[in-house]
C-alpha cells in the first residue's frame, strides 16, 4: 500500500473548551499522567467538560461510528498507541465533515499526475529509503515505513488543489506535497 500526502490548509474548526482551567479546579501537577485515571476524570468533569461530544451537523450514523472507535481505542494495551489514537479521534471529531462517514471515494483526480507518481513508485520502491531512522508517531508496525521522493511539489499541489478546493467548497490553501510514503506488511497509520 502507498500514500501520497497532502496538506491543505481549511479556515475555522470548533474545539470544544471546558469551563475552568487545571488549576482551578485544584491541578497543581506538572503532568497530567501523575495522577490515576479516576482523579484525573474527577477533575475533567468539575473543569465543566462535557460528558460526550456534540459535535454540530454530526450525522447520528457518523457520531455512532465515532463513539464505537473511541471505545476501541480505550480498550488498547498500549498507551502511547491509545494516545496517538484518541488526539488522531479528537481531530477527527472537531474538523468539520466534508462527508456522512469521513471519507469517500471521489472520481479520479489529475490523472496524468496520478500515473506518474505511480510509475516514480514503481520505478523506486526497490531502493526505496527509510522515511525515518527511528519509528514514526501515529505509524504502527515492526519496520518503518519507505519513502520516495519526488520532484513535483508544486506541481502535484496544483492539480489537486482546484479540484479539492471546488469539492469542499472551502477556500483551501497548498501547504505541502510531502512524498510517496511505503508503509510494509503489518503497518497500520
Amino acid at each position: 500500500m502507498y500514500c501520497i500526502l497532502l496538506f491543505f490548509c481549511v479556515d475555522g474548526s470548533a474545539f470544544l473548551l471546558p469551563e475552568k482551567s487545571a488549576k482551578e479546579v485544584g491541578f497543581n501537577g506538572k503532568y497530567f499522567s501523575s495522577i490515576s485515571e479516576r482523579e484525573r476524570q474527577k477533575l475533567r468533569r468539575e473543569a465543566g467538560w462535557p460528558n460526550e461530544w456534540i459535535i454540530p451537523g454530526e450525522s447520528d450514523e457518523y457520531r455512532q461510528v465515532q463513539e464505537k472507535r473511541y471505545h476501541e481505542i480505550l480498550n488498547m494495551e498500549h498507551m502511547q498507541e491509545r494516545l496517538d489514537n484518541i488526539v488522531q479521534h479528537t481531530q477527527t471529531r472537531v474538523v468539520k465533515n466534508f462527508t456522512q462517514l469521513g471519507f469517500q471515494v471521489v472520481d479520479e483526480i489529475a490523472p496524468e499526475i496520478q500515473q506518474r507518481l505511480l510509475e516514480r513508485l514503481l520505478k523506486k520502491k526497490d531502493s526505496a529509503r527509510p522515511e525515518s531512522k527511528k519509528k514514526l508517531q501515529g505509524i504502527y508496525g515492526r519496520e518503518i515505513p519507505k519513502f520516495v521522493d519526488f520532484s513535483e511539489h508544486q506541481t502535484v499541489l496544483n492539480a489537486f488543489h482546484n479540484h479539492l478546493q471546488n469539492w469542499s467548497k472551502q477556500e483551501l490553501e497548498p501547504v505541502t506535497a510531502y512524498g510517496i510514503r511505503i508503509y510494509q506488511r503489518g503497518s497500520s497509520l
